[in-house]
């Protein structure tokens, strides 16, 4: 008969079979009393408290704004006990759905191991592989990424054996769930065209100065101030400057402007006025984009004739005002 080996070792194997890369890990059937089905939520940074037992689990759920969330830290109060007498183990993929009613499932183990013979334990579990968790004196990060369609995951506590001390049973354990926020705002742009013109195909985006090519995408953005360059064949440069904040969208809409010159009139009601012998709608369209080149322009009121012309340049803007005045003076 192989010699059984010492339970620290042997919980050690499971890990690190479990946490090779590529390495199968099938599904197992487990129960368990579901205390709580939580679910994370960026809006909610403190996360959850609650007590469970020393044979309960916490079912964890991952919310709709997940995208600000890198990873899930799940704190363990260790009432006083015997050192290793309750192991936690971590599941993924479980099915079915955990409910508080529902006690035999399957899932993916990732990682079983005894509590520790301390007052806490802190378990850091990336969600994101943008995550930068490492483990260090007060925290143990899961070395490995659970991605969302891992999800729900649970987080269970068993007895080692079934004698359990009375004390332990009547303290339980407090244990605090929270996500974990990326420190990164997100950057929502759109980009359109003049009416009624649509949006070019060949736009570029540079955000602080870099090259964005998939801009219309959502984009992360470290906390502060960026500038926004939006560029596009026949049409201006335009320049914007963003502050984003950690675990907040920011949507930025911009339009753009043809480089055509344009013309802006300014005329009473009863004026007639002409565009290189074009009518112009002094109430519909008061603003007409023009060719680059020269242009006439011809106003009247009543029986009074106006002519002028000028020169149109790319990118410029040209108000053209008929006013009349009437001026009394007082002579001696």
């Amino acid at each position: 008969m192989m010699p059984r080996l010492p339970r620290p070792t042997a919980i050690s194997l499971v890990l690190l079979a479990c946490l090779l890369p590529g390495h199968p890990v099938p599904a197992e059937p487990f129960r368990t009393n579901v205390a709580a089905v939580i679910t994370l939520s960026a809006a909610k940074p403190d996360g959850e408290q609650l007590s469970i037992g020393a044979a309960d689990a916490i079912a964890i759920q991952f919310s709709e704004d997940s995208l600000f969330i890198q990873g899930i830290e799940i704190e363990v109060r260790i009432p006083r006990m015997s050192p290793s007498s309750v192991v936690w183990t971590l599941y993924k993929a479980v099915k079915p759905a955990p409910k508080t009613d529902r006690v035999a499932f399957e899932g993916d183990a990732l990682l079983s191991q005894p509590l520790p013979d301390r007052v806490s334990m802190v378990l850091q579990v990336p969600v994101s592989e943008r995550h930068a968790l490492k483990s260090g004196p007060y925290a143990t990060v899961l070395p490995t990424v659970i991605k969302a369609r891992d999800f729900p995951i649970v987080f269970k506590l068993t007895p080692v054996s079934k004698g359990i001390p009375p004390e332990l049973e009547l303290s339980g354990f407090k244990l605090r769930i929270r996500p974990l926020l990326i420190d990164e705002g997100i950057l929502r742009l759109s980009v359109t065209g003049p009416e009624p013109e649509p949006a070019p195909d060949d736009i570029e985006v540079f955000i602080d100065e870099k090259r964005c090519e998939r801009w219309y995408e959502p984009v992360f953005l470290r906390k502060g101030s960026h500038s926004v360059q939006v560029k596009a064949p026949g049409f201006r440069d335009e320049m914007r400057t963003v502050v984003t904040e950690p675990a907040r969208i920011l949507d930025l809409a911009v339009v753009l402007q043809d480089t055509k010159p344009t013309a802006v009139f300014e005329a009473p009601a009863n004026a007639l006025i002409h565009l290189d012998g074009v009518a112009v709608d002094l109430v519909h369209e008061p603003k007409i984009f023009m060719e680059p080149g020269e242009h006439t322009v011809v106003c009247r009121i009543g029986d009074y004739t106006i002519t002028r012309k000028f020169t149109a340049y790319r990118g410029k803007t040209y108000r053209i005002v008929l006013s009349v005045d009437l001026s009394v003076q007082e002579s001696q």
